[in-house]
């Protein structure tokens, strides 16, 4: 194998805090490899359609404005500020609605039947 192979996998177990981090922690230093600096994501992330499908779970209880989905987010996820979660609900909406998902009426936006 090669260095370079071991070390990115001693990294990725450090990274994930995997059984056996410290480990590899010390294997690295060992090695002489500094690893790279933590993530300081400023937002969190989502899995995968977790933020749509909040969307339109908030949408199906019945037409609401982007104020109250982004409070329904908030509700859901509270790790997550105000301006994100209407900034994120906005583009997800906005996507949504060029799929034929849900539609407007005036300010409240309603889930496509």
């Amino acid at each position: 194998m090669q260095d370079k192979t071991i070390n990115r996998a001693l990294i990725q177990i450090w990274r994930n805090k995997e059984p056996g981090w410290e480990f590899a922690w010390g294997a690295l230093m060992t090695r002489g490899v500094d690893p790279p600096p933590q993530s300081t994501r400023k937002h969190p992330r989502f899995r995968r359609r977790e933020l749509r499908n909040l969307v339109l779970t908030a949408l199906r209880e019945g037409p609401k404005e982007i104020d109250d989905v982004t409070a329904y987010l908030i509700d859901r996820r509270p790790d997550i500020g105000f301006d994100i979660a209407k900034r994120r609900a906005v583009n997800v909406l906005s996507r949504l609605r060029k799929e034929g998902k849900v539609g407007r009426e005036g300010r409240l936006w309603l889930a496509a039947l």
